[in-house]
């Protein structure tokens, strides 16, 4: 998932010990398998080739992808992997691609290239390529919070690079998340939680800058000479 991850647990030691040893294990065991950049995840294996994917955990998670595909018509889109690595996203160099190279992989891109059935992923175009990095943070996240319950765990929260999940409450209170101020100082707010996540996605930490194109707009505030130059960001 290439971020960080903490859990901080309210439990006795040895049981909270426990329970975050075999929390990690399975946040490291969702992190082999649904990224598309290891070369021994079955994710990979789908983008290199045309044989489907049968693995259940996958298929469950990419048939609730393409579901807020549905609802959101398309704005959440697992298909975006070219884009995403066109602007250099995945360790390459970033940089603002041209319109012709953006028009290109756009003919790619679609979650309706894709096909969930039987228990299986193909695709109906085989250049397709997906990346489930938009989705696999929070079942993660939901995957590490059933694991602490399951090992005698009421009270913790799990931060996974700024997606949080807080189980139960904090003694007598419900766990403070803040919300960071993306352009200073401080957090924004708080939300005062108990079984829920509480997420957020900015444009501060994960960016470039990159000459504008007649199609982008210098954003205003972010710098003194932002007329000449725009932050881009993959979210």
């Amino acid at each position: 998932m290439d971020t960080y991850v903490t859990i901080t647990a309210a439990a006795p030691a040895a049981r909270a010990d426990k329970a975050i040893d075999l929390a990690f294990d399975r946040l490291e065991d969702i992190n082999r398998k649904f990224n598309h950049l290891d070369s021994t995840s079955p994710v990979f294996a789908f983008n290199g080739g045309k044989e489907p994917l049968t693995d259940s955990e996958i298929v469950e998670v990419v048939r609730g992808a393409q579901a807020v595909s549905e609802l959101s018509a398309g704005t959440f889109d697992i298909t975006v992997e070219p884009l995403v690595r066109l602007w250099g996203f995945y360790g390459g160099k970033m940089a603002v691609p041209s319109q012709a190279a953006i028009d290109s992989c756009l003919k790619l891109v679609g979650y309706r290239k894709l096909s969930v059935e039987g228990g299986r992923v193909t695709k109906l175009d085989p250049r397709v390529t997906i990346d489930l990095g938009g989705i696999t943070k929070g079942y993660a996240l939901k995957e590490a919070a059933r694991v602490l319950r399951a090992n005698g765990v009421d009270s913790a929260i799990i931060d996974a690079g700024g997606d949080v999940y807080a189980i139960g409450r904090k003694g007598n209170e419900n766990w403070k998340v803040g919300v960071r101020n993306p352009r200073g100082d401080g957090i924004l707010g708080v939300a005062a939680v108990s079984n829920l996540a509480v997420v957020t996605s900015g444009d501060y930490e994960r960016y470039f800058w990159g000459s504008p194109r007649d199609t982008i707009r210098p954003r205003l505030g972010t710098r003194s000479d932002s007329s000449a130059e725009s932050v881009m960001s993959p979210s």
